[in-house]
């Protein structure tokens, strides 16, 4: 009768055995689906956090003036709005170039002052800029690799314009103009993160008035390129 009832009861713990497992396999298939709890929290935290903002750029200007393409260099310092998804940002933009233009002219004076009635020129514009820039970053693009971003804002121009010349041999003595103009700069970009920022490429396109008695009735329009680092901090 035992054994009768063993054999009886072989396949009712050989099914409990099998179910047994088979919930656990189910436990852990079903805790392995779910995420760490706060991961989500935690990464939306802070990219509600505000930040303050630091970068560094270089690149070069073509202007739209006739000056020669330059070297031009710059950096940044701002501050990134929490509660907006790090998206609204205010920076102060400072640059530095100094393009040049040369060639010749012919004096129009009678009797001429110079041999041969022409002389050769330079003129090197030396520019230190500043943009107080409103930004607007586009986060979240490429799962958060990729941050398109667009500004607008004044730019103030600390101007010197330098000449120099020569003719029949002789160097003429510089001639410097200084003045401060206010003109417009739009950039335009994209970042790529990396650290606690992202690498950017921007253009950057402005434009402002220029009435030096050297240069005449003209303007600072040119467009520039720009690689650089931005930081988040």
């Amino acid at each position: 009768m035992m054994a009768a009832s063993s054999r009886l009861l072989a396949p009712v713990a050989a099914h409990a055995e099998e179910a047994g497992g088979g919930g656990e396999a189910s436990a852990s298939l079903s805790t392995a689906d779910v995420p760490a709890p706060g991961d989500d929290k935690a990464s939306n935290a802070t990219s509600e956090k505000g930040a303050f903002l630091m970068a560094g750029k270089v690149g070069g200007i073509a202007s739209f003036n006739h000056l020669t393409p330059f070297v031009i260099g710059g950096v940044e310092l701002g501050y990134v709005f929490g509660g907006t998804k790090r998206r609204l940002a205010v920076m102060l933009d400072a640059t530095y170039t100094a393009p040049s233009a040369d060639g010749t002219g012919t004096e129009t004076f009678n009797p001429s002052r110079v041999a041969d009635n022409t002389y050769k020129w330079e003129i090197r514009q030396k520019e230190l800029v500043l943009q107080p820039t409103l930004l607007y970053r586009l986060t979240g693009v490429a799962g958060g690799k990729v941050t398109p971003y667009a500004g607008i804002g004044p730019r103030i121009y600390l101007l010197q314009t330098v000449s120099r010349g020569s003719a029949g041999g002789q160097t003429f003595m510089d001639s410097k103009e200084q003045s401060t103009k206010v003109g417009v700069g739009v950039p335009l970009g994209a970042e790529l993160a990396l650290g606690p920022g992202g690498l950017f490429a921007e253009l950057l396109f402005q434009w402002g008035p220029l009435t030096h008695e050297i240069t005449g009735d003209t303007h600072l329009g040119s467009g520039s390129l720009f690689l650089g680092y931005r930081a988040l901090l």
